[in-house]
């Protein structure tokens, strides 16, 4: 394919990246994709799809072939460098002679500034200075850090362990030589994606077994730590999401031999003694095969006592930090990154020098693994940390339930899932690690909840926090839905929450817990088709407000949790069921219009119970909302959506009456699983 032609496809790239999601999807001639409970982004998928119109496979060609390729792709895939104050290409120590080195200097005011050692991904066999430009450019800019971009030595030319003595001369170089680059010398960090992560953790791990260089920080996206082990992630996205196991494997055999893997210069994760290393900032991608190695590696750490951070992208895949200028949302991750390694530089201080200091870190316990927050300035000291408690999650398979059981283990909760997809909750239970639990149960069987309930106290010594998060959404209005649904949905999402909190009331008041009682903006707003929805939610804010005032004074804390509409299975249902629902939804005002993913609730919702928060605002706008629900109920709210009414309303009883079904197909595949037959 000739240059010109591989870059005018990526502007038609750029281009079809600022349409709406459901024409991305269209163009892909796809449904949105969702497994192990996330969904891709559509924008991702229309460039998976345009790429495997075109592909072709990195592991059939010769490494220098590769090579040629993964530059070419990225000259064409990158758009106008993003400015920074300063780029100067030098030269620093190798562990065989120079690296080439690039050095990145940022605008912002202040200084000196820290210094981060970037070592770029690429199997260690692909990839250069100027495949990673982009990324560093954006690093630099967004987290004010001068970073330091090395290439080390690739295989199959230098097999291991050539790059990871070319990473520590990098390193060791950096550390002399950062106060000549007009860096912060006691702020010193390394960083990097996939390989380049890999190479990261292995010099943090020799730093704090050799008492320095001293380091701030460690930057690890997406990467690769454990060559040993037969990762879930590894199986679900073997193929079909940008890396593949086919050239990991390629990969693997062009840069070691077999009895290489289980080294912890190859395979971080084996090694002897992750205590007292630098604070790390470990990213994720949902869709990536190294995705559950990385989380793991955090886990790891975590237990050993190394102060983590994690962070998943639910719908990103391996290698988006590379398509920032093809992916909005691939930018808006980076930007999330880099905005989090500024904050986390900001006021760090280095681990200190030498064996003896580390030795007095603390044990397994804490501090616990932490995902990253979305930065929003100074943050709020945690009034309650969930490490070691116990939170129970209903609703737990997939969306919500889900990514909230995955942050509040990520800082050191210990988790019990409790739902109606066994299979799910298996799956989540194991990707989860070791001391968490699942049970399957129905919110609407209260002898089953409550022998799920004794079971989970039982197992893990009593139940701390309870996350009530079960719901279901019929579809349409009051005439045109049988009244079997419109029961269905407020026994379930306003009767199960009740249930719920009598089942586990004896064992949150024992340990003085927190109730965060899932609601939504439904619970004060309104709108035609969604009677038996907006009814549930607000007895359930209704139910929370009182139960608050009643176990107040026995030290238990209640919350209820406001979202908008969130990227779930049960919405994306709605949409695509409803068409007049959909159009009605994309003319609401802000931020009753938008869509929230599942991974930004659940950061808000395990930020609401380390506070003990009255109540969660997904987003935060939706407090204002709240503030001001008389406008969207009282008569000219009335008046005005009154009108749209007689059009919406007969269109959705039309559109319902051609589904012949009144709730979405996942709802509708787990009432037949339950009962044998679908609601009707």
């Amino acid at each position: 394919m000739s240059r010109r032609y591989r870059r005018l496809e990526f502007h038609l790239a750029r281009r079809l990246d600022g349409l709406p999601p459901s024409w991305q999807l269209r163009l892909a001639r796809e449904r949105p994709v969702t497994i192990d409970g996330l969904t891709l982004d559509p924008g991702l998928q229309l460039l998976l799809a345009l790429k495997r119109r075109r592909f072709v496979r990195l592991e059939t060609l010769s490494p220098d072939a590769a090579r040629r390729l993964i530059r070419r792709e990225a000259a064409a895939a990158t758009g106008r460098p993003l400015p920074v104050p300063s780029v100067t290409d030098l030269t620093v120590d190798g562990a065989a002679g120079p690296l080439p080195a690039r050095h990145y200097t940022p605008d912002k005011p202040g200084g000196p500034h820290p210094l981060l050692l970037f070592l770029h991904g690429g199997g260690f066999i692909v990839c250069d200075l100027d495949t990673h430009d982009q990324v560093c450019r954006l690093l630099c800019r967004r987290a004010g850090v001068q970073v330091l971009s090395v290439a080390y030595r690739l295989a199959p030319e230098h097999p291991f362990p050539a790059a990871v003595s070319d990473a520590w001369a990098a390193l060791c170089w950096a550390a002399g030589n950062a106060a000549r680059l007009g860096a912060d010398p006691a702020r010193l960090a390394v960083g990097g994606d996939s390989a380049g992560g890999n190479l990261s953790a292995v010099v943090a791990q020799r730093a704090a077994r050799e008492g320095g260089p001293a380091l701030a920080l460690q930057l690890l996206l997406y990467p690769a730590v454990d060559r040993t082990t037969p990762y879930r992630s590894l199986e679900l996205f073997a193929d079909g999401f940008f890396l593949t196991r086919a050239e990991i494997d390629w990969f693997d055999r062009n840069y070691s031999s077999p009895e290489d893997r289980g080294d912890p210069r190859l395979s971080p994760l084996r090694g002897a003694d992750l205590s007292g290393l630098a604070p790390a900032l470990v990213v994720t991608a949902g869709f990536d095969p190294l995705r559950d190695e990385g989380e793991a590696y955090a886990a790891a750490m975590a237990a050993a006592g190394t102060e983590v951070r994690l962070r998943r992208h639910s719908g990103m895949i391996h290698g988006f930090a590379n398509m920032i200028d093809l992916s909005r949302s691939a930018r808006a991750a980076l930007v999330e990154v880099a905005d989090e390694v500024g904050s986390m530089l900001a006021d760090a201080k280095p681990v200190p020098e030498g064996p003896a200091e580390r030795s007095g870190r603390k044990g397994a316990a804490d501090p616990p693994v932490r995902p990253a927050a979305r930065p929003r300035g100074r943050r709020r000291p945690v009034r309650w940390p969930l490490a070691g408690k116990v939170v129970l999650v209903t609703g737990a398979a997939r969306g919500i339930g889900a990514e909230t059981a995955r942050v509040a283990a990520a800082r050191g909760a210990r988790v019990a899932l409790a739902g109606l997809e066994p299979e799910l909750l298996a799956a989540l239970a194991a990707s989860l690690g070791p001391g968490h639990t699942w049970d399957e149960c129905d919110v609407t069987d209260q002898a089953g909840l409550e022998r799920a309930v004794a079971a989970v106290a039982e197992t893990m010594g009593g139940i701390d926090v309870v996350v009530a998060n079960a719901g279901v959404a019929n579809n349409g209005t009051v005439a045109a839905n049988p009244v079997s649904a419109l029961v269905r949905t407020i026994e379930v999402d306003l009767v199960g929450v009740v249930r719920t909190v009598s089942a586990t009331l004896p064992h949150v008041t024992r340990g003085r817990g927190y109730y965060l009682l899932v609601s939504s903006a439904a619970a004060f707003t309104v709108l035609p088709g969604m009677a038996g929805y907006c009814a549930a939610k607000a007895g359930v804010e209704q139910f929370g407000n009182a139960l608050r005032l009643e176990l107040a004074h026995k030290g238990v804390a209640v919350g209820t949790a406001h979202t908008g509409w969130v990227d779930t299975d049960l919405v994306r249902d709605l949409r695509d069921d409803l068409p007049a629902l959909r159009r009605t939804l994309r003319r609401l005002p802000w931020p009753l219009r938008g869509t929230i993913t599942p991974a930004a609730c659940a950061e808000a919702f395990v930020d609401g119970i380390e506070h003990r928060r009255r109540r969660v605002y997904v987003p935060r706008a939706l407090a204002g909302v709240q503030a001001t629900r008389t406008v969207f109920t009282g008569p000219v709210a009335d008046l005005v959506l009154r009108r749209g009414a007689r059009t919406l309303v007969p269109e959705l009883e039309r559109e319902v009456a051609l589904l012949g079904r009144p709730f979405g197909r996942h709802s509708t595949a787990l009432d037949a699983d339950r009962s044998g037959e679908p609601v009707r």
